[in-house]
């Protein structure tokens, strides 16, 4: 494949490292926020390293969060709170998931309305509609502006999750300019999808990977490929493929890279303090932490 595949084209990604809190849930158990952010602030204090972040001011930082957080009354307005407070101390790879986000994960099934969003001057854009989802079904698409969530202005994901069966209305404005009030039932819907190879020109294969995830197969990746064999041109469209596990990325790296070529380092707080303790202060660049303890990230050899 290396050899036959004359041009490779890589459509978006961002890989995403998430640290998910003990399993309480806010919902049921208002005082499991307390263990919760103590458990978070650990893993910060212990584990965490991010060049230019001053650790030891995130306490203080988090009491000035504090209001915002204790404001949250369920674990998705939780989460927003945290993962808000988080961004603003200068992280970006640390994120506090809930129990529903684990289960989704696990499961690839999911209760709501099924879109996802980022925030744009006017509102949330819908950057995502699940296939068969309740939004796809109610006619949301990609590009639709999120003004209002149950006739109030949207701040962020805040009203639009919930339980099975309860209703969400969303004001919406299309591309074309018209708004539109879209009264949505939460129901079920699955977010696994599966990885497809298509043919947009004689020559050219299109792979299309889904998530580096619980549902990235290897098995799937390994006959796809082998099926674009004879193409001279192959893009990967990583849109939306929100990341997962780095063994997963590697599998799908190593049809292009020859091994043992590294494609990084793996570096962790025990990296830092074995640099700490042989100079008595940080690094300037983090590839100095190279010969500290950080392991390499290489492909695997395939025929």
């Amino acid at each position: 494949m290396k050899q036959q595949i004359s041009k490779i084209a890589l459509l978006g990604l961002a890989l995403t490292f998430v640290a998910t809190a003990k399993a309480q849930t806010i919902d049921k158990v208002p005082t499991a926020r307390e263990e919760v952010l103590q458990a978070l602030s650990q893993t910060i204090e212990t584990k965490a390293f991010v060049p230019g972040v001053k650790f030891s001011q995130w306490n203080d930082f988090l009491k000035a969060e504090r209001e915002k957080i204790d404001a949250a009354k369920n674990d998705d307005e939780f989460k927003v709170a945290v993962n808000t407070a988080l961004r603003k101390f200068g992280f970006s790879h640390i994120l506090l998931t809930t129990p529903k986000d684990v289960t989704t994960r696990s499961t690839g099934k999911s209760i709501g309305v099924g879109i996802t969003t980022q925030a744009v001057e006017k509102g949330r854009v819908v950057t995502r509609v699940v296939p068969e989802s309740p939004a796809e079904k109610a006619g949301m698409s990609i590009g639709d502006i999120i003004l209002e969530v149950d006739g109030k202005p949207i701040k962020d994901v805040t009203g639009i999750p919930g339980p099975d069966g309860t209703i969400v209305k969303l004001k919406v404005l299309k591309e074309n300019g018209k708004k539109f009030v879209y009264s949505i039932t939460r129901r079920p819907f699955s977010v696994a999808r599966a990885d497809t190879l298509t043919w947009p020109e004689k020559e050219v294969a299109l792979l299309k990977v889904n998530t580096f995830d619980t549902f990235y197969k290897t098995e799937t990746i390994d006959k796809l490929m082998k099926e674009a064999m004879p193409a001279k041109s192959l893009i990967i469209d990583l849109r939306f493929n929100g990341g997962g596990a780095v063994s997963n990325l590697m599998h799908l790296a190593s049809y292009f890279i020859e091994s043992p070529l590294p494609l990084g380092y793996m570096l962790t707080r025990g990296t830092l303090t074995a640099y700490r303790s042989a100079h008595s202060e940080d690094p300037k660049e983090l590839k100095e932490l190279i010969d500290f303890g950080a392991s390499r990230l290489v492909t695997t050899r395939r025929t």
